[in-house]
């Protein structure tokens, strides 16, 4: 016997022993039922895996959004808060206490460039007293105040825009109404002790 035929006698002997050969030859219904369930198995297995890998991955997703953004409150809140802090204060301390709008404005200018100026109250009745710098998260804002003859204060408050502009509103905070807006750069407000304008 040459000794290609017996490799091939020795493969053949092993064939028809192994009993795995053997049921792929002539399956039957219990081995096709065990590959069945483990076939089964498997599937299973990759649905729970990809289930709890979108569960953690959403999960940890919106944890990290939470962390990476900002507290939501209300619109313009730091406006609101500064208008809490310089209304009924008499005298309010001014960075620059001027009644000239083209000196706020070179003030202004310097610090919000380019920005909306405060607008003007006195057909309204309101005579600018002068402007102060405040301190934000996302930079530094200014507020301008505006005085009526019976004492009453108007509040415009400029801040750095945040990524999401703010559209047109109103809301009401106790007694401080606060009228918001943005452009390309900066978030505004006017705040006054009810609706005045």
């Amino acid at each position: 016997m040459a000794p290609q035929d017996d490799d091939i006698a020795r493969l053949q002997h092993a064939m028809h022993n192994d009993p795995q050969l053997a049921a792929m030859r002539t399956p039957t219904a219990q081995h096709l039922r065990q590959r069945l369930r483990q076939r089964q198995q498997r599937r299973a297995g990759l649905a729970a895996s990809l289930l709890l890998t979108l569960t953690l991955g959403g999960g940890m997703g919106w944890q990290a959004s939470q962390w990476l953004s900002p507290a939501q409150g209300q619109p313009m809140d730091d406006a609101v808060q500064s208008w809490k802090l310089v209304n009924g204060v008499a005298p309010v301390r001014y960075d620059i206490n001027t009644t000239q709008a083209s000196e706020l404005a070179t003030w202004l200018r310097l610090r919000f460039n380019p920005g909306e100026f405060p607008p003007d109250l006195q057909p309204y009745g309101y005579q600018l007293q002068g402007g102060r710098l405040m301190a934000t998260n996302q930079g530094p804002a200014a507020l301008v105040m505006y005085q009526n003859t019976q004492g009453e204060k108007i509040m415009w408050y400029i801040r750095p825009g945040e990524i999401t502009r703010l559209p047109r509103g109103e809301r009401q905070d106790g007694t401080a109404k606060t009228r918001y807006w943005s452009d390309q750069h900066y978030n505004y407000a006017l705040v006054s002790q009810g609706d005045v304008l």
